[in-house]
This record gives structure tokens, sequence and C-alpha cells, in this order.
């Protein structure tokens, strides 16, 4: 099946900026287009249709963050980033908070471009009819290693625990979240991802459960959080490595509890939601240095086996079992590949 190009808007006042947007652009699978005024883009368009809004902050009459508001009035669909050369923290965090999906500021590299749209293009990756998300057509290789990974993670994904994917950056490891979403009993449901390193610590909590009106400065307007979003599907949680220990105890506690409450809220909100996530740290000497909370004696795990560089290995049941220790786990990693994604770990309550 042919794939559909990520339909893009760029919204700017200078016309220089929009005509090095669509040169960046012009090789890339996109369908783009610009306009010099938000209230003539609004007016004219369908925001719905868009994947990915490109809006500078400040026009002569409104600003970004106006139009932001007023493109999720109309749809969440649309991936929304603020773009400026009045580049600050407390802009960034109010765009963020008031449900942007990035922050560029000008002038932008070409790269950080083409990195902002690829990203956006995943996210925005659906589920097709029959279930398959497109996932399945990039998760493509010969290896012995890599096929044998992929069979376990269509197995894994027939398991209701949350899948930990570790491996060295690069190695495909969102990619292959996509492919454990897009089999079993959720794989027609909603797919939402969050790379926990781009956010500011004290926006994690808001973009992870939403907020209500109020609940903090520049809060004008309530907000699902991705948990919401993902209702009933999946969340991936890449670099979760980074995220920090207080916000780690309240997704802890979502994940015992199956509830959340809005930032500013003291109503619980049942969530069904299977999450995935994604670390390139290691995990066993992070916990060691008490950089990330270790999971309690209760819980339980179920480990696929990394792959070896010549051969894959043989795989155990993936029923659920004792985690094994730090140390037999570090004995394990020496004697294995690092090339690709490294192990696929399922813990459940």
């Amino acid at each position: 099946m042919q794939k559909v190009p990520l339909r893009v808007a760029a919204v700017d006042d200078d016309l220089g900026v929009l005509e090095l947007i669509s040169s960046i652009l012009e090789n890339a699978d996109v369908a783009l287009e610009t306009y010099s005024d938000p209230q003539l883009f609004l007016d004219r368009t369908d925001v719905s249709s868009f994947d990915l809004i490109l809006s500078d902050l400040m026009f002569p009459s409104s600003t970004g963050i106006d139009l932001l508001h007023d493109v999720k009035e109309r749809s969440s669909k649309p991936k929304f980033v603020i773009m400026t050369s009045h580049a600050s923290i407390p802009t960034a965090v109010q765009a963020m908070k008031d449900g942007a999906f990035d922050y560029l500021s000008k002038p932008f590299r070409v790269q950080e471009l083409l990195n902002l749209v690829r990203r956006a293009s995943e996210a925005n990756a659906p589920p097709t009819s029959a279930g398959e998300a497109p996932a399945r057509d990039f998760a493509i290789g010969r290896s012995p290693g890599w096929t044998s990974l992929l069979e376990r993670a269509r197995r894994v994904a027939e398991l209701p625990s949350t899948v930990l994917i570790r491996g060295e950056t690069g190695t495909g490891k969102e990619v292959l979240s996509r492919y454990i979403a897009s089999f079993g009993p959720r794989a027609e449901k909603t797919f939402v991802a969050l790379n926990c390193a781009t956010l500011p610590e004290n926006l994690i909590e808001s973009e992870l459960f939403g907020h209500v009106r109020g609940a903090f400065s520049g809060a004008t307007a309530p907000r699902r959080g991705l948990f919401e979003e993902a209702h009933g599907g999946t969340l991936f949680l890449d670099e979760i490595g980074t995220m920090p220990l207080a916000a780690q105890a309240k997704l802890l506690r979502a994940l015992e509890e199956r509830q959340i409450r809005r930032v500013g809220d003291n109503r619980v909100i049942a969530v069904d939601v299977r999450i995935l996530a994604a670390t390139n740290v290691d995990i066993e000497s992070a916990i060691a240095r008490r950089e990330f909370r270790g999971r309690s004696s209760s819980r339980r795990c179920a480990t696929v086996p990394r792959t070896s560089r010549s051969s894959p290995t043989t795989s155990s049941a993936l029923s659920a079992r004792p985690r094994t220790s730090a140390r037999a786990a570090s004995r394990r990693r020496r004697g294995s590949s690092s090339r690709a994604t490294r192990s696929l770990e399922t813990c459940a309550s």
C-alpha cells in the first residue's frame, strides 16, 4: 500500500521563513501548505486535515499561542509546533502546557526541522483498518537475531504486561514498540508516543495526566493528558531512564492503580492503557545510583532474552517469573551483542 504523505501547514508572516521551510521539506515525504496570516489559515482550511502545523510565535495582531488554542478547539489531531526567534524557556513551557507538540527556535537547522517532521510522522502513524500498524513495514531485516527478536515481540504483544525495550541509541527501539503495538488486542487502538527526554521536569506530570483550568500559571483551559488520549490503546514512553524520580513514582502509581488525577484536580479517572517504554540507560546501574526506582519485590517480570550477533538465542517461556538479579543480568549482557536492540522485558503487577 502506498504511503500517504504527511500533511503539513506552515504559518508565518515572514515569507523568507516560509520559503526556507518549503526548500527544506521539498524532498521530504510531506504535502506542505504555507500561509502568511493565521486568520487566513483558519478561514480557508480544515485544521483536522493536517498532521503537523508549524506556527510563528508573534504575528501583528495575534500570537502563535492564540492559533494553538484555536486549532485545539477545532481538532486534537494535528501536532502543533511553535517557531520563534524570541526563544525563552517560559514561552516554551507555556506552549507545551497548552498542548504544543514541540518548540523550534529560529534560526533552526535543516536537520532539526527534518527530525521534528519525522517524529510527528511517527506519532501520527495510525493503525490500518485491518489493525496493522505502519511499523510492520519498517521492521524489516534479514539477520537471524533481528527476525528472532520480531518473533518474540509478536509473542510479547499478546500479553497485557508493561514492556521495557532496552538498547543503544539508534537500534530501533521505537520501531520495535510500534511493531509490538500493531499486534494483539489493542492493535486497532490508539498509539501515543512521548519522548521523556524532551520535556522539562515541571511539564511531565501535566503531559502524562493532564490538568484542569487554573492548575498552574498559564493553564487557561483544561487539557487531557496522554494517559487519557491513549485510553484503550498503547502509550509509548521513550527515554524513560531520563524521567525524574518524582515523576517515576506517579507513573508507577498510575500503572498499579490504573487511575490518574489531572494536575489540580481531586477527581480520579480510570484509564486502560498498555505501556511500552524504552531506554538506553543501564537500569540496574541507575537503580544502584538511586537515579531510577527499582521494582518492588512483589512485581514479577518475564524477560525475552537478547539476541546475539551471529544467531538468535533460545527464548524461554514468556509466562511471568521472578526477575533475575542485576548481577546475573550484567553477566548475560557481557556475552550478548550490542548491535541489535538488546532486550525486551515484560513486567506485570
